[in-house]
């Protein structure tokens, strides 16, 4: 017991009662998100990304091909999702910025702006219109 009540008076001395996080914040701002970091973690999705099946030659894209997204998320910032904590929402580009980086007709529409007749004439244009569940299960195949 004495063994025990030294030790909490130690933590206590330390602070770690009051404050258990004390300098968390600024370790993981100089440790997680440096320039490094943040380079291996974008070469690492990159080279994690697997292309199953390159049917009709689809790609790669050209940089004038036409990109048309719809959703909530196409021009989102909020893309990090609860794994991601330490992130910046603020400094993360959204998957229209991303795309007009590398491609000169990127446009996008938000699902509430959708209208039956809006589909239709994508339809006739030629567009492919998928779904994220049509995305899956053409990518289990």
């Amino acid at each position: 017991m004495k063994l025990l009540n030294g030790f909490l008076n130690f933590k206590e001395s330390l602070g770690l009662f009051t404050d258990p996080f004390r300098g968390l914040a600024q370790r993981a701002e100089k440790q997680n998100l440096t320039t490094k970091n943040l380079q291996l973690a974008q070469q690492a999705a990159v080279e994690s990304a697997v292309l199953l099946k390159n049917k009709n030659d689809l790609l790669p894209l050209a940089k004038d091909c036409k990109i048309g997204l719809v959703g909530n998320y196409a021009n989102n910032p909020d893309l990090l999702g609860s794994w991601s904590w330490q992130g910046k929402t603020a400094e993360t580009p959204t998957i229209k910025s991303a795309l007009q980086a590398k491609f000169t007709r990127v446009s996008s529409v938000q699902n509430q702006q959708l209208q039956t007749a809006d589909l239709q004439l994508l339809k006739t244009t030629g567009c492919k219109l998928v779904s994220l569940s049509w995305l899956i299960s053409s990518a289990k195949r």
